[in-house]
């Protein structure tokens, strides 16, 4: 998958891509060779290296994007994984599996969260997503703090600025529409 530029069309005259290979399947030895074969052609390319984070140029396990929502085992960067792969990520090849995934993810935060099928209100909000996408606008924000402070350190690793319009919360959009029906995703 790769992540907001790509989609948009927004690579040119930025130096990184930020990517990651989903993998929904058993553990295979040789998913971290696929890995390292993808990263190389995407630096071939001219693209730089992903942040220092490792949040993107490696391997995801759609396990954890699934089953660690909340709680202890749930990082900032799986949080951050998920929400783009739910509002921002480009798939350049088989969409089977990204297309399950997503459906495993959104299953999880409408089933999961009972105020959406025994709420009283009229509104009916998606709690857990609401939560999870206002810690992603979080770990953004102070990611981007952090970032600007470590540039004004001379000699500092300096990552290039990309568009703050594409990760502001006005520009979310998901084309999600829950049927709110008891029972599993496809």
């Amino acid at each position: 998958m790769a992540y907001p530029f790509v989609r948009r069309g927004l690579t040119k005259g930025f130096c990184d891509l930020d990517w990651t290979l989903l993998l929904d399947k058993p553990v295979d030895p040789a998913d971290l060779a696929t890995t390292q074969r993808i990263a190389a052609k995407i630096y071939a390319a001219k693209f730089a290296e992903p942040g220092k984070t490792n949040i993107f140029g490696s391997m995801t396990s759609s396990h954890s994007l699934v089953h660690d929502i909340g709680g202890q085992d749930d990082t900032n960067a799986n949080t951050t994984r998920r929400i783009l792969l739910l509002l921002e990520s480009y798939v350049p090849a088989c969409r089977d599996a990204y297309d399950r995934v997503r459906r495993h993810i959104l299953h999880r935060y409408v089933e999961d969260d009972y105020g959406l099928s025994f709420g009283s209100g009229q509104k009916i909000v998606p709690r857990f997503l609401l939560n999870d996408l206002s810690r992603y606008w979080r770990t953004v924000t102070v990611d981007f703090v952090h970032k600007q402070r470590a540039d004004a350190i001379p000699g500092a690793h300096r990552q290039p600025r990309k568009p703050r319009r594409s990760r502001e919360p006005g520009s979310w959009r998901c084309s999600y529409q829950p049927s709110f029906r008891a029972g599993a995703p496809d």
